[in-house]
């Protein structure tokens, strides 16, 4: 899968980037910087699936899941009051 162009970043999750292939669009969840260790990425037919690859990546790096994975506050303990 050759990229042709950067179209901009995904409006509904965190580090998630959409790209305009030969085949249409095509989504890439990538995690770079120094915050992450190391930079890496996949591409994806759907940005959903890109965002629990994102998840997922994370929980492995034992930080909090930032989209699909992540916790509410409704999904906490109910005896543990603010």
């Amino acid at each position: 899968m050759k990229v042709i162009k950067y179209i901009g970043k995904s409006t509904k999750y965190k580090h998630v980037y959409i790209y305009q292939t030969r085949s249409g669009k095509s989504y890439k969840g990538m995690l770079y910087g120094r915050r992450y260790d190391t930079t890496f990425g996949k591409y994806f037919k759907t940005e959903r699936e890109a965002a629990i690859y994102i998840d997922k990546q994370l929980i492995e790096r034992n930080k909090d899941p930032v989209n699909i994975l992540r916790r509410d506050e409704r999904n906490k303990d109910p005896t543990k009051q603010m």
